[in-house]
């Protein structure tokens, strides 16, 4: 192709210039229609390795603050398992004023928090 042919190197401003020139459904007029698309779709391709980029940054942050909080969710659980099991009222049965009675049976204790 001759300079003036050279689609790829025009400005958008000289390819509509050509363009213009150019009788409908004619060759040089369908090469330009092209390259239009051509431009578009790598303008489309940037746009979207954007967006890729920014969300799989996102996706990232998301996996790491999960990750987090279930490590996170796991020692606070641990943590309380060990601490109730240390801390929890012992029951101890101790016979006291208040007793169940019922006919003809024993005392039972009454079963009091310490």
């Amino acid at each position: 192709m001759g300079t003036d042919d050279d689609l790829t190197a025009k400005t958008d401003k000289d390819l509509a210039t050509f363009q213009e020139r150019c009788f409908p459904n004619d060759a040089k007029h369908i090469l330009a229609e092209k390259e239009w698309q051509r431009r578009l779709m790598k303008e489309q391709h940037e746009l979207n390795k954007e967006i890729i980029k920014s969300q799989t940054k996102k996706i990232l942050i998301s996996a790491i603050i999960t990750a987090l909080s279930g490590i996170l969710g796991v020692l606070i659980g641990a943590f309380l398992t060990e601490y109730l099991i240390e801390h929890r009222p012992i029951l101890k049965p101790q016979t006291s004023q208040y007793t169940h009675k019922g006919m003809g049976e024993k005392e039972s204790p009454v079963y009091l928090h310490h």
